[in-house]
């Protein structure tokens, strides 16, 4: 079992101001540092892996799309401009050493048709997303998708839908990216939910309900661990929270109270919640 912390909690985009706290995450006892990608040169990236590597971390990576690169989008330019910003990433999260690419690529968070998902956009995307697979298996990283509440996407919102949706992609490189604050949104039974993404959830996130300290909210954390264990889940849990100090992360995911003072304090304690309660 590996455990890393995603830098969203600090940023959108990691650069040398942020370098310093590498240090702090390693004493920690952290595995791993989670990079959010979209902006960024191959320049960046390669210092950023030098100074990663520097303080024996590793690496997973996570991406989004946007109202301008969007494979859902039924302009083909906006599509195209989707494509390319999700094969820039998984170049970025080889130069970074990531096997993971993570989240929310397959759409626009927060842009909403006004129905249900269309088999063409199902299908659509599902299309785009296999032949994102054979890149990223050049790149030797994997292509998780991250289901969102109903609130932030309306393509995929809960593990049958992801499921359903990997097996019409019909690639090994691609599976679900669990997340515990969207399932809670969402799912009826965390059991079902988990036996259905089976050894198809390649990557999760422990997230809280309330997005600040996990452990002290409604998410049912021992019923989550009992589950993942008994699909053999053995791989990277990455903790996630948000700040309400970066006004564009605070827009963007509706972070409206303070729910935590310090960020290396809430870091240090979500990691001895995440190894209490998975008892390792």
């Amino acid at each position: 079992m590996k455990f890393g912390i995603n830098l969203l909690l600090w940023d959108y985009f990691i650069d040398e101001k942020y370098y310093s706290i590498f240090s702090e995450i390693k004493k920690m006892g952290y595995h791993g540092v989670e990079i959010p990608l979209g902006i960024g040169d191959d320049k960046h990236y390669k210092e950023l892996a030098h100074v990663i590597s520097n303080e024996g971390l590793d690496c997973t990576c996570t991406i989004n799309g946007n109202s301008e690169h969007n494979l859902l989008s039924g302009d083909k330019k906006i599509q195209s401009r989707g494509v390319d910003l999700i094969r820039n990433g998984l170049e970025m999260a080889q130069l970074l050493g990531s096997r993971i690419l993570g989240g929310p690529f397959y759409c626009s968070p927060s842009n909403f048709s006004g129905y249900k998902p269309s088999f063409d956009e199902l299908n659509r995307s599902a299309q785009i997303t296999n032949q994102l697979a054979e890149y990223a298996s050049l790149c030797d990283v994997r292509i998780c998708a991250e289901f969102l509440n109903h609130f932030e996407c309306y393509l995929l919102n809960t593990v049958k839908q992801t499921r359903d949706w990997v097996d019409l992609v019909d690639h090994p490189n691609v599976g679900i990216h669990y997340d515990t604050h969207h399932v809670h949104y969402e799912e009826k039974s965390i059991e079902e939910a988990i036996i259905c993404g089976g050894d198809k959830i390649y990557h999760i996130h422990f997230s809280e309900n309330h997005r600040g300290a996990i452990g002290q909210g409604l998410v049912d954390w021992k019923e989550t661990v009992r589950c993942l264990k008994e699909i053999g889940y053995d791989d990277w849990i990455v903790f996630e929270a948000f700040s309400s100090k970066n006004s564009e992360l605070r827009r963007a995911l509706k972070i409206w109270r303070d729910l935590f003072k310090d960020e290396l304090k809430l870091s240090s304690e979500g990691l001895k919640f995440m190894r209490k309660v998975w008892c390792v």
